[in-house]
């Protein structure tokens, strides 16, 4: 999903549900980008599902969601490197 700094309430009960469904196919770790790397996904994951819970509408957290659905598209693709 492309990147927004607000994403709407159905995409992020899409996203939730997905994650609820989807936990054990998650990596230990996962690289974004050249210069992202996420060694710890599920505390990624647990930790920015907790902040939904009261920062969804806010613009400041767009990233962090972001970053869950860019998870979400590498696991679903399996296209994604780990270290």
């Amino acid at each position: 999903m492309e990147y927004k700094k607000v994403y709407s309430s159905k995409d992020i009960d899409d996203l939730k549900a997905w994650f609820d469904v989807n936990r054990e196919r998650l990596p230990k770790s996962i690289r974004f980008d050249k210069a992202t790397l996420c060694d710890n996904v599920e505390a990624l994951v647990q930790n920015t599902l907790a902040a939904l819970k009261t920062q969804a509408k806010n613009p400041v957290f767009g990233m962090q969601i972001n970053y869950l659905f860019k998870l979400r598209d590498a696991v679903e693709s399996g296209n994604f490197e780990t270290e």
